[in-house]
């Protein structure tokens, strides 16, 4: 599923009396690659992102500065015929990733699996944090320093049982359910952060089991019920909940990768038509929506060559540190050597 020519663009608004001022800048350009999955650092001046440069490549990634205008850019993970993909910013500083790396594949599929691991800053002493079956994927941080991310795995299910969000601490204890791991509907919940100031409610895509990821925008109130379709509501036009549809979610328009700013606002990208006849090419463009009202306003013209994507703020923010229950100085392990004829 590689489509070659990526861009990764600093945006940046500026008000001149009753106008807004809007500057593009090209910070990255990859005629031949992908960049995927950018996080901005807590203090504001740099960034992490994954980055295929061509079709021998494979998903590695990297950080770039932000501050000084050059952009210096520097790669963190390496290895070939693996995937590193989907990191983030850890609130002590490390950075957690998904990838390849455990080198399984998918029960149903020749998929490559991709289970969470973290680094350093620098990218040295990577530790893998989950064993799962299947796919864990899209991790993100909240305000009070857990780890969310979906789970996806076959454990005394079929495919059509959701995809649930789970959570866990930033050094990998404490792996728990936080939505949907006994229900059926939606098949797929992906690309879900939190409200800012509210540690019960999350925005979530909710999708189909084979399907790209993209689908319809929801709110999940877990102070609710942590399971079933009554913690579930869509902000942008009334869904129909069915259970049990592997297709869930791709009629019409389509959402993915939202960033809620506040209880009400959110950065999300959007198509109004829905998938193009090659889906690859879909114009998504980027928009601030409002969840309490339904408005939406346009802030990148969607583009069938370079569609929006991932959209993520340049800004300082609080984070909170939650201790490590994890003393490495402690661990033990028992090592075997054997002679291999």
């Amino acid at each position: 599923n590689f489509h070659p020519g990526s861009r990764l663009v600093l945006l940046q608004f500026e008000a001149e009396g009753k106008k807004v001022k809007k500057t593009e800048k090209i910070i990255l350009l990859s005629d031949e690659g992908c960049i995927r999955d950018v996080d901005v650092s807590a203090d504001g001046t740099k960034c992490i992102f994954s980055w295929k440069k061509n079709n021998e490549d494979d998903f590695h990634i990297y950080e770039m500065e932000l501050t000084s205008g050059l952009y210096s850019c520097r790669q963190l993970t390496f290895g070939s015929g693996v995937a590193d993909i989907e990191c983030v910013y850890l609130p002590n500083g490390e950075i957690l990733f998904s990838s390849t790396r455990a080198v399984q594949t998918v029960d149903c599929w020749k998929t490559p699996v991709s289970n969470l691991y973290k680094m350093s800053a620098d990218g040295e002493n990577i530790v893998r944090l989950g064993y799962d079956q299947v796919h864990t994927t899209y991790p993100t941080v909240t305000e009070d320093g857990r780890v969310i991310y979906t789970r996806w795995d076959y454990n005394d299910r079929t495919q059509m049982w959701v995809q649930g969000m789970f959570q866990m601490n930033p050094d990998g204890t404490n792996q728990t359910e936080l939505y949907g791991n006994n229900s059926n509907f939606p098949t797929t919940l992906t690309h879900t952060r939190v409200i800012p100031d509210n540690a019960t409610t999350y925005v979530s895509i909710a999708t189909g089991h084979h399907s790209y990821q993209a689908g319809k925008l929801c709110l999940i109130d877990v102070s609710n019920k942590r399971d079933g379709a009554d913690s579930i509501t869509f902000p942008f036009g009334k869904e129909t909940k069915n259970d049990n549809i592997d297709g869930y979610g791709q009629e019409g328009a389509l959402y993915q990768y939202p960033y809620p700013l506040n209880e009400n606002q959110v950065l999300v990208s959007y198509c109004k038509k829905g998938w193009a006849k090659q889906r690859e090419n879909t114009p998504f463009g980027l928009y601030l929506m409002d969840m309490k009202t339904g408005e939406k306003t346009e802030l990148i013209t969607g583009s069938g060559n370079y569609p929006s994507a991932q959209a993520v703020p340049v800004k300082t923010k609080e984070v909170f540190v939650r201790p490590s229950m994890v003393d490495y100085a402690k661990t033990t392990g028992t090592y075997y050597v054997a002679d291999v004829y």
